[in-house]
Order: structure tokens, then C-alpha cells, then sequence
């Protein structure tokens, strides 16, 4: 039998770049809240999803670095893993978000700092509420 073999060429191969969707690298957000952490990847060949990891490194904890999978209910990817959807924020969420995209041509990584605080609110002496953060 004939062996064949088809051979893709990409004429310019490019490494990811990886870009906060809103150009923020340190996000914040109040306790209990939703946040969705997406970053715009370029790359020539695209990254498929799978060739996506995210990491987590909490600020409470020095030590550990966690790939974030689906199996954490406050965790949902989009399609694409361009984007990390956080439900219910808390105080242990705070660290940084560490993305890594690779193909062909090479891989990169960019880390965004999540910054969680609590809203209080305190009665005024006129009864009225004031909003602050902590």
C-alpha cells in the first residue's frame, strides 16, 4: 500500500500573545459577587482549548499552585478557556490567575491578581446607611 502524508505549512508561525480582555492585570471585587476573568489570545496556528491551562495561586497560601479544572462548582470555563467565570467570590479566591496558552510556534503565560474585599455598612447618625470597603 501507498503511505500518505499531508503536511500542513503555516508560513508565519506565532507564538500566543495573551492580553486582559480589559486591559486590567489586578481586578477587584466584593465579596459574594460573580467575576469573569477573560484574556484575548492571538496565535498563529489558534490555540485550540485544550492547549489552555489555568492556574491559581492563593494569597493566603505561599506554597500551592492549583490547575483550575470544571470539577469546582464556583468555576466555569467558556468554550473557548479564554475565559474563567468565578461565582460566589470569597476571601479564599483572592491570589492570582495564571493562564497559559501553547501551539506550534511556542507558549505563553499572563497572570491577573484578584483583589477580594467586603462591603460594610454603618448607620450614620441619622439612621442612613454609608457604604464603605475593607
Amino acid at each position: 500500500g501507498q503511505a500518505i502524508i499531508h503536511c500542513v505549512k503555516f508560513r508565519n508561525l506565532v507564538s500566543p500573545s495573551i492580553i486582559p480582555s480589559d486591559k486590567q492585570f489586578t481586578l477587584a471585587i466584593p465579596r459574594n459577587r460573580s467575576i469573569n476573568i477573560s484574556f484575548n489570545i492571538t496565535a498563529t496556528p489558534p490555540v485550540v482549548p485544550s492547549n489552555i491551562r489555568w492556574h491559581f495561586k492563593s494569597s493566603l497560601d505561599d506554597e500551592q499552585l492549583l490547575e483550575i479544572s470544571n470539577s469546582n462548582t464556583n468555576y466555569t470555563f467558556s468554550s473557548d478557556k479564554h475565559s474563567l467565570i468565578i461565582s460566589n467570590v470569597q476571601a479564599s479566591d483572592a491570589g492570582t490567575y495564571t493562564i497559559t496558552a501553547i501551539n506550534i510556534a511556542g507558549m505563553n503565560s499572563t497572570t491577573v491578581t484578584l483583589v477580594v474585599y467586603v462591603e460594610a455598612a454603618l448607620l450614620n447618625k441619622n439612621g442612613f446607611t454609608s457604604r464603605i470597603m475593607t
